[in-house]
């Protein structure tokens, strides 16, 4: 089964041995742990099937109720949190525990976000962050108010917050940012 890291596009000067090497550390980053909490839901995420059998617990944490309930159905497998990101407490008692955050960090104002995941950095053992490189406009999406953009992220924000992390380009966009952080020593 294909999920959406596997996806990314090569870009100009990168090759594929240096996309398969940072794909196998994102993996290796996610298989060590025992729970798995995915930050937003807005449509059927393959990842969450694909892992199911490597977690003892997959999380989803969704803002917008009507995403609940379509999460549900695509995903009976996993517990469904119907919360705001900026009010939910990780479940420490899970064992390590990796966030997953794609296409999301954008959502916030960039000072909440930041403040966010350095929170996170002192509870989790792994936290891969997926963004839009630079601002790409966006409102709500199908009536939900949560898929607004209210900030802009750059390779260099990944780096300041210690992330080892890529930017994927295609032809068609300004690409996006793909990071993981694990804490060192």
């Amino acid at each position: 089964m294909s999920y959406q890291f596997e996806a990314a596009p090569l870009y100009e000067d990168e090759t594929l041995d240096h996309e398969v090497e940072f794909r196998s550390a994102l993996h290796a980053a996610l298989r060590d742990n025992r729970c798995l909490v995915y930050i937003g839901w807005h449509h059927p995420v393959p990842m969450l099937d694909f892992y199911s059998n490597v977690f003892s617990s997959i999380i989803v944490v969704e803002a917008w109720a009507a995403n609940v309930w379509r999460a549900q159905a695509a995903h009976p497998h996993v517990r469904l949190v119907h919360a705001d990101v900026r009010s939910f407490q990780l479940p420490l008692t899970e064992g390590k525990v990796a966030i997953v955050w794609q296409q999301g960090p954008e959502h916030l104002e960039k000072r909440q976000a930041i403040d966010l995941i350095e929170a996170w950095k002192t509870q989790a053992h792994t936290i891969i962050l997926e963004a839009p490189n630079g601002w790409r406009e966006q409102g709500e999406i199908d009536g939900n108010p949560f898929e607004t953009h209210l900030s802009a992220w750059s390779l260099e924000d990944f780096l300041n917050l210690e992330f080892r992390a890529r930017l994927f380009m295609n032809p068609e966009a300004t690409g996006s940012i793909i990071g993981y952080w694990q804490p060192t020593g």
